[in-house]
């Protein structure tokens, strides 16, 4: 028994302390916006309150500062929005919060409201409740506690699909309008999210365990806590790997001032719900409005106010969740249609398909123009290269240059600049000079960032490895 509490106080600090570290370079960082680092701060800070819990309760603790357990609890209902707004203000510098943003609280707050039966207590009842929850209870969990325990980990999980939406759709966009480190800090952040799901998903079956095996939900907390330690350590790991990655400036060329009002929002709300009953979706506004707003107005009322219902009809909670959740969902990915509505990502045959007639004799020359600059200046062997940079040594616009290489060549600049990249690594691999150094070093030099997006990229043009190409080249040069 002893060894088992050392563990969870010894996990629970660890966490603590990583945590802590985090916050210090976030208060103290003075690079990328200060709303993002704010918000990073509060997903922070909530990970340091829920092992700070554990702490307190396993220590014993708890019977003298009792006002600290559970006091960000609440907040977790708050930690998907926070995440979501995080990756807004990356992808969309002139973000600004509106009015309407304060929705999102209102989970948060309904939960402060219904903890009046802990927070206003005196100190010896707070003590007493602590004990019951944790240590005394005898009661076996059911599946409506798992259903309370649980809900703030659902409605993250709908932030965070949202959050991955409107990553894959910067990734699109950027495909054809920014350079490969762009889409890598992209990747890096796609990969989080999921990490990110994948530590709710697994919160949510060790409340799934305590009920089917009625465990006592108080000591299965450290699983939580090691949960939610693993992904701090493994942002704090990227962070001291790659410090960039943490206060990453995106720059993305045709980002543009978002004025968009939130009578346009709900109104693309409405051609959303409408669309999946009918195409027309005119028709069905009426209808649609009709349907939702009398079930929105009767969920919120239960869910919000009279929560009484749910000790009556146990199906109702469950259905009431989801309802509210889908709503906020469609309510959040509106944003990506607002984002990217005037931002056209055009396919390769759809530049392929057009008539070579089309192509004017200025866009022929300037054609040669840029093939003549990019074998003589080799601005390629910058890795982060962006087409706002190449247009400026080229004293044009990134619209034109990417039209000459969309319309003549029928590649994206993204692309573009990495041909050249994948030719060179295969007249520098060859050579006998650079024999002593490894791939990654060559791929390095011709302006790659990274040995994973060299390889994929290699593939992905040559259809082969860059390992397999070197053998069928020294094997057909030894013929």
């Amino acid at each position: 028994m002893k060894i088992e509490l050392i563990l969870r106080l010894i996990f629970a600090g660890a966490a603590m302390c990583i945590g802590l570290v985090l916050s210090i370079a976030l208060l103290t960082s003075k690079k990328t916006n200060k709303s993002v680092n704010f918000l990073l701060l509060a997903i922070t800070i909530f990970f340091i309150g829920q092992t700070l819990d554990s702490f307190l309760m396993f220590s014993g603790l708890y019977k003298n500062m009792p006002h600290l357990v559970m006091a960000v609890y609440p907040v977790g209902f708050l930690i998907g929005a926070i995440y979501y707004f995080y990756i807004r203000i990356i992808l969309q510098p002139f973000f600004r919060f509106r009015w309407y943003d304060i929705l999102h609280f209102a989970f948060m707050i309904r939960m402060y409201y219904l903890m009046d039966w802990f927070y206003p207590k005196p100190t010896t009842d707070k003590i007493n409740i602590l004990e019951y929850l944790w240590f005394t209870n005898p009661n076996k969990p059911n599946l409506m506690d798992f259903l309370y325990w649980s809900e703030h980990n659902f409605l993250t999980i709908f932030y965070l699909i949202a959050t991955l939406k409107l990553i894959n759709s910067a990734l699109n966009l950027l495909k054809s309008k920014s350079s490969n480190s762009d889409i890598e800090y992209l990747g890096w952040l796609k990969k989080s999210t999921y990490i990110f799901i994948g530590i709710i998903i697994l919160d949510i079956i060790r409340a799934l365990i305590v009920v089917k095996y009625e465990l006592h939900p108080g000591k299965s907390e450290i699983l939580s806590s090691i949960i939610f330690l693993g992904y701090i350590i493994y942002t704090i790991f990227q962070i001291i790997r790659n410090p960039d990655k943490a206060f990453y400036t995106l720059t993305i060329d045709t980002n543009t001032k978002n004025n968009t009002s939130f009578k346009v929002r709900s109104n693309i709300f409405i051609e959303n719900i409408s669309r999946s009953f009918n195409k027309q979706i005119n028709l069905n506004r009426i209808l649609v409005l009709c349907c939702i707003i009398p079930i929105l107005l009767i969920c919120i009322y239960f869910y919000f106010i009279d929560t009484t219902i749910f000790q009556k009809v146990n199906w109702i909670l469950p259905f009431i969740m989801l309802f509210l959740f889908f709503m906020i969902f469609q309510f959040t990915i509106i944003d990506h249609t607002i984002i990217f509505q005037n931002s056209e990502v055009k396919t390769d045959k759809t530049f392929i398909s057009q008539s070579e007639d089309t192509v004017s004799s200025d866009d022929t020359n300037f054609l040669l123009l840029l093939k003549e600059f990019m074998e003589r200046e080799q601005p390629y062997h910058n890795a982060n290269l962006k087409s706002h940079e190449l247009a400026s040594l080229l004293e044009t616009t990134p619209h034109y240059l990417s039209k000459i290489i969309n319309q003549n060549l029928g590649q994206n600049f993204y692309t573009f600049i990495n041909s050249y990249r994948v030719e060179a690594f295969k007249k520098k691999v060859l050579l006998k000079e650079n024999d002593n150094l490894t791939l990654t070093a060559i791929a390095e030099e011709v302006g790659f960032n990274s040995k994973s997006s060299f390889n994929r990229i290699f593939k992905t043009m040559t259809g082969t490895t860059p390992s397999e190409y070197i053998k069928k080249q020294k094997k057909s040069a030894n013929f």
